[in-house]
């Protein structure tokens, strides 16, 4: 009994000091990465409102989100300090490309007036 005890206790020990590391957070691979948020308004130019359901998307990751109901957008987790481009889509309206948008740390905000196609 007294020996399944002490095996007991090593495989105990043995397992916490597995889960508990040391306390390094790279050894666990985790991103250490700032990431930046890019939000900003997307209007008409004639009059100024805000477009519902553009398309706005990061050309170098693929990613997409639209704006609600006031014109508004929000791509998070985008790498602080990476330059990236940025394109606005709406139906009807001609379609407009932002380069070298700059994603400073916390956030980085823009406004955007879309013209209609003639």
């Amino acid at each position: 009994m007294k020996k399944i005890m002490i095996l007991f206790a090593i495989v105990t020990m043995q397992i916490t000091m597995v889960f508990a590391g040391n306390g390094n957070d790279d050894k666990l691979n985790i991103n250490n990465t700032q990431t930046s948020q890019i939000t900003g308004k997307i209007v008409d130019f004639s009059n100024n409102e805000g477009l519902v359901g553009v398309a706005v998307k990061i050309l170098e990751t693929g990613q997409v989100v639209y704006t609600d109901f006031d014109g508004n957008f929000s791509i998070k987790n985008v790498p602080a300090g990476q330059k990236v481009q940025l394109q606005v889509n709406y139906i009807s309206y001609q379609t407009v490309i932002i380069n070298d948008l700059k994603a400073a740390f916390p956030v980085s905000a823009i406004k955007v007036s879309l013209s209609k196609v003639q």
